[in-house]
């Protein structure tokens, strides 16, 4: 099972569109009764990949839809006229866009699942030769990806090697304490998919960018860090006049934000707060921004897949 769902999104005519669907309904749509026949879903069973097509402008994400199709556990369905089946979802989703779908609420859960990936290029009838992202556009697409499904499966086989075995030509060399040399298995995450999905997430959650950037999940001191809600809150309220934002949240808001993120907030000789967490102190919110400023443009960096 693989629970990650992948927004594919970008421009019409970007060449995301060739693959199977479900009906974007099935992750927007009012919930039906548990009684009621959902062959959509039905016809998911045995499945491997599964692309939802294109949302409307407006339509919202039903996150516990989306969190049962990709938490691994065995779910219902019913076909027309049919008996109900039980059966535990083994695909992968994909949703190709040119609007990303709005994710209601604060759940990490949710969070955890999901991957923006950014498809940058554009396909022509007069592609612009100065433009690096433009290409011509293949009419006889359809036809041709026939042809081409052998040497696709090889190409594929090829990455899957990477992806067990690790490929020292392409993946980071592991040094082990006994002298031994590894390429490292699997695939590794992308920085700009990174960056793709924070921005859906800050656009979505509007607790996000402000604990990105005041919480320290993994502070030096850990075993005796600890994180005052109330000095928290006070520094959110601090924030939220920096970036003038009319629309505050109220406390209990910011407490269940946090408690999604790091556990139920305790009560700790009079004060509440959570252990082993922090607030960024001044010097380490510059050693961020530098360290971000000056990462260099890699061969890894330009040419990613998510994880």
């Amino acid at each position: 099972m693989i629970d990650l769902f992948l927004n594919a999104m970008g421009q019409s005519g970007d060449g995301k569109g060739y693959c199977g669907n479900l009906p974007v309904t099935a992750l927007t749509g009012k919930r039906a009764n548990s009684s009621a026949a959902s062959p959509e879903f039905e016809r998911l069973k045995g499945m491997r990949f599964v692309v939802v097509q294109e949302p409307d402008q407006k339509e919202t994400m039903q996150v516990g839809r989306l969190k049962e199709l990709t938490g691994g556990d065995t779910i219902q369905a019913r076909g027309l006229h049919k008996e109900p089946i039980e059966f535990k979802p083994q695909f992968g989703m994909v949703m190709a866009s040119n609007v990303l779908p709005t994710v209601p609420g604060d759940d990490g859960g949710v969070w955890r699942r999901m991957r923006v990936v950014r498809f940058n290029s554009k396909f022509k009838d007069a592609p612009d030769p100065n433009d690096a992202t433009e290409f011509p556009i293949d009419l006889d697409l359809s036809s041709k990806l026939q042809e081409w499904k052998q040497t696709f499966f090889w190409i594929m086989m090829q990455y899957y090697h990477v992806f067990r075995e690790g490929d020292t030509g392409t993946q980071p060399i592991l040094q082990y304490a006994e002298g031994e040399q590894r390429a490292q298995k699997g695939l590794r995450k992308c920085l700009f998919v990174d960056e793709e999905t924070d921005r859906y997430r800050n656009r979505n959650d509007k607790f996000n960018t402000f604990i990105q950037l005041n919480v320290n999940p993994n502070p030096p001191n850990a075993s005796t860090a600890y994180l005052n809600y109330d000095i928290l809150w006070q520094r959110y309220m601090v924030w939220c006049k920096e970036q003038n934002m009319s629309n505050k949240a109220d406390t209990e808001e910011l407490q269940d934000a946090m408690e999604l993120r790091y556990d139920i907030m305790k009560d700790f000789n009079g004060f509440r707060g959570w252990k082993k967490i922090a607030l960024w102190t001044d010097a380490e919110m510059q050693q961020k921004i530098e360290k971000a400023t000056e990462m260099p443009e890699t061969k890894e960096t330009k040419n990613c897949t998510a994880q």
